[in-house]
């Protein structure tokens, strides 16, 4: 890993709250918050949606005039770490932007589904991934990719918080400008029982039809 990674924890009272369903004293997320910022708010997090972040941490390489920014984007939250003018160096950046997930106690039958995007200047010599890990479920990697990627995982009993950590690795020809992850919480597709007995009726109309033709 370059340089030491630099990490704003919650605490164990935090992580208390954040298993309890969220943080009681989180305010909602800023559109935009520099690094310096969030390193600076002791047990910085917020409410993103029905999501609290918590756990920021950034490589000791990201300058603190770094942009974090927070949204939406075509109905996903959008979370971006954009260098805004400054320069993150060649080479593997480890742990360049984590931070945690609190999702709802108990929440399961849901898939987490996360996109993760690397952009750079003049040619694609830029690769980004990332893990996402929940507390109960395990870990999940998406990448090495450039520009893009898509990674799934479903939501086990027991998973309170997804941990998510964003990699990425520059040679001298690119210059990453920022990673975004977009993420979505969406419910598993199940055939409801009136669909299944229609389904079924239909194989045994097809049998039915076949036995008549022989």
């Amino acid at each position: 890993m370059n340089g030491l990674q630099k990490t704003v924890s919650i605490g164990l009272a935090g992580v208390a709250a954040l298993v309890a369903g969220g943080h009681a004293n989180a305010a909602p997320c800023a559109p935009i918050v520099t690094v310096s910022v969030i390193e600076g708010t002791p047990g910085f997090s917020c409410t993103f949606g029905d999501k609290v972040l918590s756990d920021f941490s950034f490589n000791s390489l990201v300058p603190g005039s770094a942009l974090v920014q927070i949204g939406i984007h075509n109905s996903d939250y959008t979370v971006t770490l954009n260098r805004d003018g400054t320069f993150f160096p060649s080479g593997a950046i480890n742990n360049l932007l984590d931070y945690t997930i609190a999702i709802a106690p108990g929440t399961t039958g849901t898939v987490m589904a996360f996109a993760t995007l690397g952009v750079d200047v003049s040619v694609p010599s830029v690769t980004t991934w990332e893990t996402l890990a929940g507390n109960n479920s395990g870990s999940h990697t998406l990448g090495p990719v450039t520009n893009g990627g898509t990674v799934t995982m479903t939501l086990s009993p027991g998973d309170t918080s997804i941990i998510v950590v964003n990699n990425t690795t520059a040679d001298a020809r690119g210059q990453l400008n920022s990673v975004s992850n977009d993420f979505s919480q969406v419910g598993l597709s199940v055939p409801e029982p009136a669909s299944l007995s229609l389904f079924g009726l239909g194989l045994l109309g097809l049998g039915l039809g076949r036995r008549r033709r022989s």
